[in-house]
């Protein structure tokens, strides 16, 4: 009973119904001037055509990375790109694509 109540509490408190950050991070809806809006501090954004990309290549976004063990994020927007990526970095790195459909995992 014990481990029932404390679940309830942390679904609670940590609002499981809620939007995860990934989700809102993901998400193309109403983020035209700003394409990182809802992402992590120092997410780092990959277009092939946006001018507002900090890069047009995945793997350039994953060298510009620190060598440490502190999470980074890469926001990937539309496209094709033909590319091998090698992480080599000991921190979590995290790949997201951005998408209208953030919440369907059928569109991504």
């Amino acid at each position: 009973m014990k481990s029932l109540a404390l679940g309830l509490v942390w679904s609670l408190a940590v609002g499981v119904s809620a939007k995860s950050i990934y989700e809102v991070c993901q998400s193309t809806q109403g983020k035209k001037s700003n394409p990182t809006a809802g992402c992590p501090t120092g997410t780092k954004y990959v277009s092939l055509n946006d001018t507002k990309a900090d890069f047009k290549s995945i793997q350039e976004a994953v060298l510009s990375l620190p060598q440490d063990t502190s999470p980074q994020w890469i926001l990937i927007g539309a496209g094709v790109y033909k590319e091998a990526i090698n992480v080599t970095r000991k921190g979590p790195t995290t790949l997201l694509g951005a998408t209208n459909h953030a919440d369907k995992c059928k569109y991504n």
